[in-house]
């Protein structure tokens, strides 16, 4: 009795092996000449954002199935497709559908405005000089640019902290329960942009050198 039930357990642990996961990587770039606004929608996984240097937009994506455990069908990615649409200035990504575990990173220029919608994962923003709205569901947030280029922080956290650290400005908090949110103001005339965070379930983590 106790041999069968030892190797009931070990079947079990072997069955995500048995159904094979085969992911899809895309990745395009696109000129960015007349782009003053760019969205990405992420339904669950991680999205970095890093600025480019040659004026264009380059996006890499790997999607992989999110099968359950319990299933012996080959798990492919394979109908996953990215979804590209252009009207004017304004650019926007997302995948097809809602069912893949997702990896972004997108190279932009650093004057293009970003807006990110994130349903579950983390969003890492790094050396843009823009106007960034992140709305993240359940997740983390890191948003890292230079104090010169922004004027005003606010950002809001349902459950959990919001931290925005810089070098110079005025900064409020407000912590209620296990809500917190926080809004950042510069010295002076500095800079033009704004960072908007909103997130449910997580941490935002903002830093301006």
């Amino acid at each position: 009795m106790i041999a069968r039930t030892l190797v009931a357990l070990s079947l079990l642990v072997c069955l995500p092996a048995l159904a094979e996961t085969k992911c899809k990587l895309m990745e395009q770039s696109f000129d960015a000449e007349g782009l003053g606004h760019l969205s990405i929608d992420v339904h669950v996984g991680e999205l970095k954002v890093q600025p480019s240097e040659d004026g264009q937009v380059h996006v890499s994506v790997q999607a992989c199935p999110r099968n359950g455990w319990f299933s012996f069908r080959k798990r492919t990615a394979e109908a996953a497709e990215l979804k590209v649409e252009r009207a004017q200035e304004h650019m926007s990504f997302t995948l097809n559908k809602d069912k893949y575990s997702e990896t972004w990173t997108v190279r932009m220029p650093p004057s293009v405005a970003l807006a990110a919608d994130v349903g579950v994962g983390e969003a890492d923003i790094n050396g843009l000089a823009s106007d960034i709205d992140v709305d993240m569901g359940v997740g983390d947030v890191q948003i890292e640019g230079r104090v010169a280029d922004y004027h005003r922080v606010s950002g809001d956290v349902g459950v959990g902290e919001i931290n925005v650290d810089a070098v110079s400005g005025t900064g409020e908090s407000h912590r209620a329960v296990v809500a917190d949110s926080e809004t950042w103001v510069a010295d002076g005339g500095e800079g033009k942009a704004t960072i908007e965070t909103d997130v449910g379930v997580g941490d935002a983590d903002i830093k301006l050198n």
